[in-house]
């Protein structure tokens, strides 16, 4: 395809190279960027080579436009260029993210099975596994793009690991990274994590900054859980979204306990900044800021400060090593569970 021309003949009028150039050869007919030259004698082959390439297009041409701005990026002289092209193309800065960021998520294989681009964006922050089982299912039973979003949101409430079904035992340490967007705090109250919990213990509880003085909110769900808030870590992820009043690049990561229970370590001789100690602001940049995937250096700290467990994640999404991780179906929990 060629490269776009970003000179208007009027105003309000966008031309593009390829309106003088075929995108593809198709004898009698020319495809222009918003219409259809007829240009002679035209055969029903033709025609309809033309027809099934221009549909398809429909569906392709985002991929391309994320798969070409990804390209960009690995040429570091081209980054000034990219930047004019793509604020000629017509298109929001929101619509060339969306894409970029899209396919940079979902590769082929599973592109192949989604039904429409607005399908992929709806498995973009699954892992590749998830995204293909989800596409799949999309197309066997015909969901709309709104419908596998309520299908993926309602599946992630559940959120049970296989071979997890069942939750005995008490732990000792506990961290939870909540679906504070699906899931009613109410319904988190609810779960008898209480009763599977030591009678001194800790819990380390993610909380978006929008939510961290909501009520009911956070509170709510620790006084259920038997837990009093002691402190909190930062979490900077360099990289951020605009929110209503600020630029947010930031999560709290909440510390609570139950009964008298401080860190096992604490570090050695800490020195003029903390050295040796678990900072109360971590740096480390997130690879998107619309995914909920936390950093595995938390899940470090909280190691090394409480040594030994038992270890509990609460609406995990996959198994760890040296943990028992469980999702946020109450009705999956031992049935002896009571608070």
């Amino acid at each position: 395809m060629a490269k776009p021309n970003a000179i208007a003949k009027s105003p309000g009028e966008r031309v593009f190279s390829f309106d003088d150039t075929p995108i593809a050869a198709f004898e009698g007919i020319k495809l222009r960027a918003r219409s259809v030259l007829f240009t002679g004698r035209v055969t029903q082959d033709n025609w309809r080579a033309a027809l099934e390439f221009t549909a398809a297009t429909g569906t392709a041409s985002p991929y391309w436009v994320g798969d070409l701005l990804t390209y960009a990026e690995t040429r570091a002289e081209w980054q000034d260029m990219a930047a004019q092209v793509t604020s000629s193309l017509g298109l929001s800065l929101h619509t060339i993210k969306n894409q970029h960021y899209i396919a940079t998520h979902v590769d082929v294989e599973a592109r192949a099975l989604a039904p429409s681009f607005s399908h992929s964006g709806e498995v973009a922050s699954l892992p590749p596994g998830e995204q293909r089982a989800w596409l799949t299912k999309a197309t066997d039973e015909g969901y709309t793009t709104n419908e596998l979003r309520r299908q993926i949101r309602a599946a992630a409430r559940r959120g049970v690991i296989e071979g997890q079904a069942v939750l005995e035992g008490q732990f000792r340490v506990l961290y939870a990274a909540p679906p504070w967007k699906t899931m009613p705090v109410a319904e988190m109250c609810k779960l008898p994590v209480a009763a599977h919990t030591t009678p001194d213990a800790v819990l380390f509880l993610w909380v978006p900054p929008s939510l961290i003085l909501q009520n009911p909110g956070p509170r709510e769900v620790l006084e259920a859980w038997d837990f009093t808030a002691r402190t909190n870590i930062v979490w900077d992820k360099v990289r951020g979204l605009g929110g209503h009043y600020t630029y947010v690049r930031h999560e709290h990561l909440v510390i609570a306990t139950r009964g008298k229970f401080v860190a096992d370590y604490r570090g050695g001789s800490t020195g003029e900044h903390g050295e040796g100690m678990v900072q109360s602001v971590h740096a480390e940049r997130v690879r998107d800021p619309r995914i909920a995937e936390k950093p595995e250096t938390f899940r470090k700290a909280i190691e090394r400060m409480y040594a030994g467990g038992p270890y509990l994640e609460l609406f995990g999404r996959a198994p760890t090593e040296g943990w028992t991780t469980f999702g946020s179906d109450a009705r999956r929990w031992h049935k002896d569970a009571t608070q």
